[in-house]
């Protein structure tokens, strides 16, 4: 018997003024940022899909313009590399002594 009273207790806490229960549900943004707007209020239903806050976007387009510009650069190498050994395969008499080139690594 007072295992199951401290059970319920457990479950759905008590006083003799009140009962407290709560659904605490954790969540967390897929992309960092500070938060602009909270388009929830305490105690609100909300529902899949819903939004819950809007996250300053500027972070993040900061973040993905570096990453684009890392790529588009890396590109750039890669092309002018590969010209360079095409260069290179066409003509071997312009070949350097000191320039070697592994065609294994393009």
């Amino acid at each position: 018997m007072i295992l199951l009273t401290d059970q319920r207790y457990i479950q759905n806490p008590w006083t003799r003024d009140s009962q407290v229960r709560a659904n605490i549900v954790g969540i967390a943004p897929r992309v960092s940022g500070p938060i602009v707007q909270v388009a929830v209020h305490d105690n609100h239903v909300a529902k899949k899909g819903d939004r819950l806050f809007e996250i300053d976007p500027t972070d993040f387009q900061a973040q993905l313009d570096l990453a684009s510009g890392q790529v588009q650069n890396a590109e750039a190498n890669f092309k002018q590399q590969k010209n360079r050994l095409a260069q290179y395969a066409f003509n071997p008499a312009g070949r350097s002594s000191t320039f070697a080139l592994k065609p294994s690594l393009f």
